[in-house]
């Protein structure tokens, strides 16, 4: 288990470093005051359930895919791949939609059970500075169990950086 945990956080890691500015030939000087911030942080609650690491890849100024690694237990692992949609400046209003795949769960917890998905959205404030820096999110984050019809509300805080 701690074996496939690191795997996954460190894909993850890579994954975030992927198209960065220095490499990435949407960072041109014509677009500089344009900027795409792509972001790693970390998430308390929220899309990976109880605590997930995540890293965001912008498409557009206003839109971004994430995905993210995230653990309810010692054995209960979270994958969140969301697509996000930005509204603002400083302050940017977060609309997203995608899944949470339950790749292994083991504790018996009533929330899924291995191998399902549950649909999950988002709405959320975010501070990212478009300079990079510390991003900080505060969202609202329901799920729908396909599994079992069944709601979960969630919400959730995030802490990382905007590369």
């Amino acid at each position: 288990m701690k074996s496939t945990l690191f795997l996954l956080i460190t894909t993850v890691v890579a994954f975030s470093f992927a198209g960065t500015p220095s490499t990435s030939p949407q960072y041109t000087e014509a677009n500089k005051d344009d900027s795409i911030r792509d972001a790693v942080f970390g998430e308390l609650l929220g899309n990976g359930i109880l605590v997930s690491v995540n890293c965001e890849k912008f498409v557009t100024r206003d839109f971004g895919v994430r995905i993210g690694i995230g653990a309810v237990t010692g054995e209960d692992v979270t994958v969140p791949l969301l697509c996000n949609y930005y509204y603002g400046q400083r302050y940017r209003l977060e609309l997203g939609l995608g899944f949470v795949y339950l790749p292994r769960w083991k504790s018996g917890l009533s929330i899924g059970k291995e191998g399902s998905a549950f649909l999950s959205s988002t709405v959320g404030l975010r501070f990212q500075p478009e300079e990079g820096g510390v991003l900080i999110r505060l969202s609202f984050t329901p799920f729908h169990d396909l599994a079992h019809n069944r709601f979960h509300l969630y919400g959730g805080i995030s802490l990382g950086l905007a590369l």
